[in-house]
């Protein structure tokens, strides 16, 4: 003889109805998934497995921002160092040519030092910036 158990959702309210022995039951009215039993004793527990994905994919979502973010900050570094690089190479090409070629390459080292300060301006422009969009 099959045993019939009668159960209330927990989350509609509705009647439910399960044969013993099962160890999981779905409600009719609104789909939601019930764990009944285990060998041991009787559970009664509701699974909300939207409630499971949605964290999920929230915490997923969370770690590709921050991915996202050291990408770009990454980016910004290597951007900032060729750019002072390219200034340090035009400040020594520049005043080298001066002392040999006379004072018209000055203006191409003075351009170097002021590539190699851009860098600077870049970090503190871009964190201001970052720091008014939070």
């Amino acid at each position: 003889m099959i045993g019939i158990t009668s159960l209330k959702c927990p989350e509609c309210g509705d009647t439910i109805i399960s044969e013993e022995g099962k160890s999981v039951a779905f409600c009719s009215s609104c789909g939601a998934k019930l764990m009944l039993s285990n060998e041991n004793e009787r559970v009664i527990r509701h699974i909300d497995e939207s409630k499971i994905k949605s964290i999920e994919n929230s915490t997923l979502l969370e770690l590709k921002k921050m991915e996202i973010k050291q990408k770009n900050k990454m980016l910004k570094i290597k951007i900032c160092l060729i750019i002072f690089g390219l200034g340090a190479l035009l400040t020594i090409l520049g005043f080298a040519l001066s002392e040999e070629e006379g004072d018209g390459w000055q203006m191409l080292g003075i351009l170097g030092i002021a590539l190699m300060m851009s860098p600077a301006y870049i970090a503190i422009f871009s964190d201001m910036a970052n720091k008014d969009n939070k």
